[in-house]
């Protein structure tokens, strides 16, 4: 079963240095096909997932693959809530990174006739509601249109200039926030369903039916 089945239509729409921590994001994907959980499942086994060689580990080493194991199976068994926190948190994360983004600021040269013009390159992190952490990449203006400075770091310093590269990439963040069909709504009416146990799709499947779709 794939969390395409949770949320229908709306995952196929979304194709594309924080400090902030996740946790259940981490593991929200597929338990079939492509996703972290599934690519967890199917590489080539728990033994080669925990490589410790030593034999004085092979106790932890057997200990650690229970605790996988069991992991596994708790995780296809509640693999719906899982997807919805998942989904939740990496909702709130990405309003964090909206509400302060951390940019970094470097400049690309691009050749336009005779002339090398210096673009300023904005860098910052930012989360995919599907595929997790990633790096959001912005153009804003060239070095050449602020001549009083000569260098990013110089520019940098300019209070205006960060106040408008911050602008730049929250609308970007905004637009990409605003056009997920995965809302703050539909999230909320998720969990309401978990919580009733009306998630309809579902009902009426055993865990080990379940685990057989896979």
């Amino acid at each position: 079963m794939s969390y395409r089945s949770l949320l229908g239509n709306k995952s196929k729409k979304q194709e594309s240095q924080s400090k902030q921590v996740t946790v259940f994001s981490n593991i929200v994907g597929e338990n079939v096909g492509e996703g972290l959980l599934s690519d967890f499942k199917s590489s080539q086994g728990l033994n080669d997932l925990i490589k410790l060689k030593e034999n004085k580990n092979s106790v932890v080493k057997s200990n650690l693959i229970d605790c996988a194991s069991i992991y596994l199976k708790e995780s296809r068994k509640n693999y719906a809530w899982l997807t919805a926190m998942g989904l939740l948190e990496r909702k709130i994360l990405q309003y964090k990174c909206y509400e302060n983004p951390s940019i970094a600021y470097s400049t690309h040269i691009r050749k336009s006739g005779d002339n090398n013009n210096r673009y300023i390159f904005l860098r910052c992190p930012f989360y995919d509601l599907y595929k997790g952490k990633f790096e959001l990449r912005v153009y804003h203006n060239k070095l050449e249109d602020y001549p009083q400075y000569s260098t990013i770091e110089e520019l940098k310093e300019d209070k205006s200039f960060i106040l408008s590269a911050k602008k730049v990439v929250q609308e970007v963040m905004l637009k990409q926030i605003d056009e997920t069909e995965i809302t703050l709504d539909f999230i909320k009416n998720l969990f309401e369903e978990l919580r009733n146990g009306k998630l309809n799709r579902f009902q009426g499947k055993s865990n080990q039916e379940l685990e057989d779709e896979e």
